[in-house]
């Protein structure tokens, strides 16, 4: 397998700059819960308080205008349930720096925003069209939380997790049961069965994630920023041609040093080496 084929490419050199290095994923945990402590000093004695009000995602104020609760929801949360924003942040922590690795922390930052905006929409269509009575009002991180959970769990299926930080179980278990537990309660509501809640939404951030790791063609540019540019002319000579064979084959074997042994086991010459091999790659695309 080369270089450029690996599943675990990215883009190699460390980066003084939040989405270049792997930054992305301390700020969001950071974002989330200052918002939070943002909510509980604002919060009145009746419900959320003004601060939440602003922020939540009510689909009447959507309509009227209010566009940007789609994406103010996804940092707000349940001032009743702390343990929910515990949950969140610990999920992000553990498997957000996995993909962030994977992926960099600019299409990662992308990728994470996508899904939380594609489940918050489709609370709005649900809510609009009145498909289903979800809850009147949402607000969470759930489905970009799902989608990073459900990505890693395609990536690392077999990886173990210590359930309540005691009991081992594989991350595949996990992750269907957290997913399954929505799907049934979606399965509930169409049947008119349960109470109103938002399951829609987490299954959105599933749904994404399977359909981004599956999706061929796509799986790699989306995130690039590259849609709205003119495409360059390309030279003549095939930049195939200018591969280094040599430094593929150094590449390969520092990636399986890395696969072994972590990335604090890399020398400064090695990182060296990954980025050329990156900067070559990227020439080639």
């Amino acid at each position: 397998m080369g270089f450029y084929d690996r599943d675990y490419y990215r883009e190699w050199r460390p980066s003084s700059h939040w989405l270049g290095g792997n930054q992305v994923v301390p700020w969001l945990a950071m974002v989330h819960v200052g918002v939070y402590v943002l909510q509980l000093v604002t919060a009145g004695r009746a419900w959320h308080g003004t601060f939440t009000d602003m922020l939540m995602l009510d689909v009447q104020r959507v309509k009227e205008g209010e566009v940007w609760r789609i994406v103010t929801a996804l940092f707000i949360h349940d001032l009743h349930n702390w343990l929910n924003v515990v949950w969140n942040v610990l999920i992000l922590w553990f498997f957000g720096r996995q993909m962030e690795e994977i992926y960099g922390g600019r299409k990662f930052l992308l990728l994470y925003l996508t899904a939380g905006v594609l489940g918050n929409l489709a609370w709005v269509v649900v809510k609009w069209l009145w498909l289903l009575a979800p809850a009147r009002v949402y607000f969470g991180a759930a489905p970009a939380i799902t989608f990073v959970l459900t990505l890693c769990t395609l990536h690392y299926p077999r990886q173990t997790v210590l359930l309540f930080f005691v009991l081992p179980v594989p991350l595949w278990l996990i992750t269907l049961l957290y997913v399954g537990k929505d799907a049934v309660l979606l399965l509930q509501q169409l049947g008119g069965l349960g109470r109103p809640s938002a399951v829609l939404v987490h299954l959105t951030g599933a749904a994404f994630a399977l359909a981004y790791y599956f999706a061929p063609g796509w799986h790699w540019r989306f995130g690039d920023w590259k849609w709205f540019r003119k495409a360059p002319v390309r030279a003549a000579t095939s930049y195939r041609s200018q591969w280094d064979e040599h430094l593929e084959a150094q590449a390969d074997a520092i990636l399986d040093k890395l696969n072994r042994e972590g990335k604090d086991a890399l020398t400064p010459q090695e990182w060296d080496i990954l980025h050329r091999a990156s900067e070559a790659y990227r020439r080639r695309r």
